[in-house]
């Protein structure tokens, strides 16, 4: 699964990455798909309750390297 877009926030505090993550779903075209970079351990649940609220789809989580997660985020 190729991204069309990605954001790496690592270093940034929850909530931050899903703050920067939205700013970016904004400027996307539905069915778009973002690769979300993210060192903060609350990301993972933040990303899910954010997709369940705004209808975007979570397609796969993998943890890159120690403590480093990459969401692969669809644009509902």
């Amino acid at each position: 699964m190729a991204p069309n877009v990605t954001l790496d926030v690592t270093g940034l505090v929850c909530p931050g990455p899903v703050i920067e993550a939205r700013k970016i779903f904004n400027t996307m075209s539905q069915g778009q798909i973002m690769k979300l970079v993210s060192t903060c351990p609350s990301t993972r649940d933040e990303v899910g309750t954010w997709c369940a609220a705004t209808g975007n789809v979570l397609l796969d989580t993998q943890e890159t390297g120690p403590g480093v997660w990459a969401f692969f985020i669809r644009k509902g």
